[in-house]
């Protein structure tokens, strides 16, 4: 990865660069682009409800509330296609959230990748970007509830190479990925 200002390349195992850079809170517009290049299938994976046709009032107000991320809540990154001149299409987005302020040491994740740029790798650089930069920050696990179902993520998970705890609760699983914890 090479820095430019806030923007840094992001390569997948591929070899296929993209820029990613910080949330920023003008960028909900950016979100609700993104979420309109989802499918439901991917909506409900990602969100865990069905969203098929969300009120556009509520998807931007969702939206802005998404982008407008405090540094003492967590951390957030878009990631484009690259343009000669700069940034290109929004493709994907991180995020992980502290559940407690005073508690740094845990945070939820998510991500969502468009469908027409899914399995090309970006998730899982993506992920590993985001924990990366979550380890520098003190977090030690990421936690989430991810669908028993969504074994796009689930693979984007072990690919990681980090421990990687479940809990099974019906169609869901709680997970835990110990950030410090590479697997044999």
């Amino acid at each position: 990865m090479t820095t430019m200002h806030d923007t840094t390349r992001l390569y997948t195992a591929e070899g296929a660069g993209y820029l990613i850079r910080p949330l920023r809170p003008e960028d909900a517009p950016l979100l609700v682009e993104l979420f309109r290049h989802m499918s439901p299938e991917s909506r409900f994976r990602r969100f865990n409800q069905p969203l098929v046709n969300p009120d556009p009032a509520m998807i931007d107000r969702y939206a802005r509330l998404m982008a407008d991320v405090e540094t003492d809540e967590g951390a957030a990154w878009l990631v484009f296609t690259q343009l000669p001149e700069g940034e290109g299409e929004l493709v994907a987005g991180v995020r992980y959230m502290f559940f407690n302020p005073e508690n740094r040491r845990e945070a939820e994740v998510a991500i969502t990748v468009r469908d027409d740029y899914q399995n090309q790798g970006i998730g899982t650089a993506l992920l590993a970007y985001a924990a990366e930069q979550a380890r520098a920050a003190g977090v030690e696990r990421f936690t989430g509830l991810v669908q028993m179902a969504n074994e796009p993520m689930w693979a984007i998970m072990r690919r990681l190479g980090l421990r990687i705890e479940r809990n099974y609760d019906g169609s869901y699983g709680q997970v835990i990925v110990h950030l410090h914890e590479q697997t044999g």
